[in-house]
């Protein structure tokens, strides 16, 4: 390991693409965001937006790290960013899938229709539900219920992409 680790997360919102937690030398931490912003010719520009706080009437930068650190925090914050996000995920597999309910009329209500288990980027996921509601077909992933009485899944892809992979996979099994 490097004297620079960085851990990102995807955001998504006012122009912030996302949020890297930043170690330096295992003794200091602060997040930098990667933004985004439009150059003169429209071309979308990405930056490393570091910690600010107010003085005065604006602002002032809080950490301020040298030439050499500014590099080696980049390169580690695209390289974590790419790895999470921007490498295709594999082709979810369907392993299982056992329909129940079938002659279950809706009735304005949300009807189980079948199970399945899915192996996917070397796990196998077992649980997920396939329902239907008015609206057309779905999917869950493995559940549990909190103390507090909210369900939560209990596994799930961390892009957009990856759950529509896995939704698609299992959808199709239903329908085939």
């Amino acid at each position: 390991m490097g004297r620079v680790q960085a851990d990102v997360q995807e955001y998504n919102k006012n122009g912030i693409v996302a949020s890297a937690e930043v170690t330096i030398e295992h003794a200091i931490r602060f997040v930098v965001n990667i933004r985004t912003h439009k150059d003169e010719n429209g071309k979308e520009q990405w930056f490393l937006s570091y910690p600010r706080r107010r003085s005065g009437e604006g602002w002032e930068d809080a950490v301020i790290p040298d030439e050499d650190l500014r590099e080696e925090i980049l390169k580690c914050i695209l390289s974590e960013y790419k790895d999470k996000y921007l490498l295709e995920p594999e082709e979810p597999e369907v392993v299982c899938i056992t329909r129940i309910n079938q002659k279950k009329p809706l009735n304005g209500r949300m009807i189980v229709r079948g199970m399945a288990t899915v192996r996917a980027a070397g796990l196998t996921i077992k649980g997920i539900t396939v329902k239907e509601t008015e609206k057309g077909l779905f999917i869950n992933m493995p559940q549990y219920q909190t103390r507090a009485g909210e369900f939560r899944d209990a596994v799930y892809g961390c892009t957009k992409e990856t759950r529509k992979k896995i939704e698609q996979a299992v959808l199709d099994a239903y329908a085939g």
